[in-house]
């Protein structure tokens, strides 16, 4: 059937076309013959057989009901003269509505009032005889109402995100409905099919609201798009039909329709794309010319949402990827668009379901570019899918994460901090092959209530230091910058973490550790780099930290910042070639340094070699050695070593060891503490292929050894060794 319309349609192609016309004529010349009631969608043939023959159709409308009648010739009749006129009239009062008339004529009107209408058909006599002969055909189609479908034409009910196919003959009209409540977001899409393209086609597509307003029109010459919030609870009627606007609706086409609203399940058609998203995951998908994807997840009130898509793979230079993220009220939380990739970032208003809308943007252009693209979803408050060659996932405190952003490319890490934990981030760019020197790297932190703690960007490195507000899950998220530029960059990268208080590793090749008095400490930053030494300090004593550059970077300014046992800053200093914290000790615990370039008022970006100096730190055991018979061996000792130990692991690739009775405070020093101090240590002298230590008793027995000054001597030389 659509083959045989198709057919028909295209012997009109060579035929001059008329321009519709608004007229008032009198129907003295010629007889009415009543030809029965138009049924909403139907199509209903008549055939003018005598010169000066009218027709008379008739049907009701309801005050404000839009009416669309289009009437079109049977082009199989003999008379090629033959141009089809129709005239909408008050049955009651005679009032003319419309007149139109032309080779095919279509038109819209509101019904003026409720009542009974009148369609009169004959052959235009405009300019003419009118005393032609031939066949056509009258649509209806009446909003609100049901439109029936004809046998072998397309209409009827919608499936949310399914693709919906039809044909358009000469004046042909398809209705199509759907449901919607007030609020909802319908986003439509209506496309040329590209088998057998009429160049002139005009795809045209209206929405019609539940009381036959309508809300929004659009046409193209391949596609078209028309997105609104529901106005009203009800059926929704979307018109298909070759545009009329300034010109006759002549032509004939297939087409596909889409339509994507929230509020609804979403269906994905085979072979297209769509769906429940994954946090952290890449999504792929292609674009058609004038396609939707529909993508969904659920978000909680106040959660961080991050969206960001890229085109990949044979780039159409015209195809601009749109990403609209829509709320579970409808509501448009953001439409950005870019030439090769485009972010969202917000805070979600609502719990409920999320709707992501992806397709070529319609933004003053028409949608008609077909594209490959990557969507990526990050929010909190679900645990983070990390795809397969892709970076992101849990952090270790002190690690460093290389990584690559690719175009439109979202990485998310995590780690966990107590409230009042200090917290120190650094990204870098480096520089395998030659830095893209409009890649800016971007960090943000997200604190575990989905409130962004710092945003920062740098043209090489970026940084962020903050403590914690609260306890939980916090989320880094790297990205090129989507701030003021569009986020189509890409680059490698090198991401770093520190958290206070708390154990921390130092990567192999990298620095820091622990600081002993008066013992200077060497080290080298690269970008992005942050290097952590701790030291125990005891309340009241005043300490003095010197950094100083050895390095031959003139931009190289050498930054220190000494965190105590609680999270706070204590002090912070910078210089050109040194720097200097003296200040006395408010508390007793672990302190910690960290090393940076500074990055005060500039991007610390520089590459330095250094050295590191503390004075005044609480001397431990292994700074003097034990003496027997004389030497007391502290809690703080043990914690000295401890730190040490999973300091030299974490340096060699071996897991950080877990001590028990972590709480050394003003406890008795036992055997078992040793005896785990060996065990920890063994573990790192393993990791760096080196033979194990030798020990004046090897064993040594909870509740029956006394520590001796030779356990504590050999113990402190065998951690010397792998520092």
């Amino acid at each position: 059937m659509a083959a045989n319309r198709m057919s028909r349609s295209r012997a009109w192609y060579g035929r001059a076309l008329l321009p519709l016309a608004l007229i008032a004529v009198a129907f003295s010349e010629g007889t009415a013959w009543a030809q029965g009631a138009l049924v909403n969608g139907d199509i209903h043939t008549g055939t003018i057989a005598t010169p000066g023959q009218v027709d008379t159709w008739s049907f009701t409308a309801a005050r404000g009901d839009l009416i669309a009648l289009t009437i079109a010739e049977i082009v199989t009749d003999p008379d090629p003269g033959f141009m089809p006129w129709m005239q909408l009239q008050n049955h009651d009062t005679g009032a003319v509505v419309i007149t139109v008339s032309g080779a095919v004529a279509a038109h819209i009107a509101v019904t003026p009032q409720a009542t009974a209408y009148d369609v009169f058909v004959r052959d235009s006599n405009v300019n003419r005889p009118g005393t032609a002969l031939g066949s056509y055909t009258l649509t209806l189609v009446k909003s609100p109402g049901s439109p029936v479908v004809h046998a072998g034409d397309q209409g009827g009910a919608m499936t949310n995100g399914a693709n919906h196919t039809g044909s358009i003959y000469v004046g042909d009209l398809d209705a199509w409905t759907f449901t919607a409540a007030k609020d909802d977001y319908i986003t439509l899409a209506l496309a040329e099919l590209e088998s057998g393209i009429d160049p002139l086609f005009l795809p045209a597509i209206r929405l019609i609201d539940p009381t036959g307003d309508v809300i929004q029109s659009a046409q193209g010459a391949l596609a078209a798009q028309v997105a609104a919030r529901a106005t009203l609870t009800g059926t929704y009627t979307v018109l298909i039909s070759d545009s009329a606007v300034n010109r006759e609706p002549s032509h004939a086409g297939d087409y596909i329709l889409r339509m994507v609203k929230t509020n609804a399940p979403l269906t994905v058609p085979d072979g297209d794309q769509g769906g429940p998203m994954t946090n952290g995951a890449n999504h792929a998908g292609t674009i058609s010319i004038g396609d939707l994807d529909g993508w969904t997840f659920t978000a909680s009130k106040d959660d961080y949402i991050a969206l960001s898509i890229g085109e990949v793979l044979e780039i159409d230079p015209d195809f601009r990827p749109w990403i609209r993220l829509l709320g579970p009220d409808g509501q448009v939380i953001g439409n950005p668009q870019g030439a090769l990739a485009a972010q969202i970032a917000a805070t979600a208003p609502l719990s409920g379901l999320y709707t992501v809308v992806v397709a070529d943007s319609a933004s003053n252009v028409e949608p008609l570019h077909a594209g490959n693209y990557i969507l990526t979803l990050f929010k909190t408050s679900a645990p983070v899918t990390v795809p397969i060659g892709d970076e992101g996932g849990p952090m270790l405190s002190g690690a460093n994460y290389g990584g690559a952003i690719t175009l439109g490319d979202l990485d998310p890490y995590t780690f966990t901090a107590a409230q009042g934990d200090y917290i120190a981030i650094k990204v870098g760019e480096i520089v395998p092959s030659g830095i893209d020197p409009l890649f800016v790297p971007w960090i943000r932190l997200i604190g575990p209530n989905g409130a962004v703690v710092l945003s920062v960007t740098g043209s090489l490195t970026a940084a962020i230091a903050a403590n914690a507000t609260l306890s939980g899950i916090y989320t880094i998220l790297v990205a090129d910058s989507g701030l003021n530029q569009e986020p189509s960059h890409a680059s490698n990268y090198v991401l770093t973490m520190f958290r206070a208080p708390g154990t921390f590793v130092v990567p192999p090749g990298d620095h820091g550790g622990v600081l002993r008095n008066n013992v200077t400490r060497s080290g080298t930053l690269y970008s992005g780099d942050l290097d952590e030494w701790t030291f125990l300090g005891t309340s009241g004593q005043t300490v003095n930290v010197t950094i100083t550059d050895v390095s031959d970077d003139p931009g190289f300014v050498p930054s220190i910042r000494l965190i105590g046992p609680t999270g706070s800053v204590v002090l912070g200093a910078s210089g050109a070639t040194t720097a200097t914290i003296i200040v006395p000790l408010s508390a007793t615990g672990v302190y910690t340094v960290v090393v940076a370039d500074s990055d005060l008022n500039r991007e610390g970006s520089a590459i330095g070699n250094y050295t590191l100096t503390a004075t005044g730190i609480d001397p431990n055991v292994c700074d003097s050695g034990a003496v027997a018979g004389i030497t007391i061996i502290r809690a703080t000792d043990v914690v000295s070593l401890r730190d040490r130990i999973n300091s030299v692991r974490g340096h060699f690739g071996a897991p950080l060891f877990t001590f028990t009775d972590t709480n050394l405070a003003g406890a008795p020093v036992k055997a078992m503490h040793f005896e785990e101090l060996r065990s920890a240590l063994q573990g790192a002298y393993a990791a760096a292929g080196q033979a194990l230590p030798v020990y004046t008793d090897p064993v040594l027995m909870p509740e029956a050894t006394l520590i001796k000054a030779v356990h504590v001597n050999q113990l402190c030389t065998a951690v010397a060794f792998l520092e």
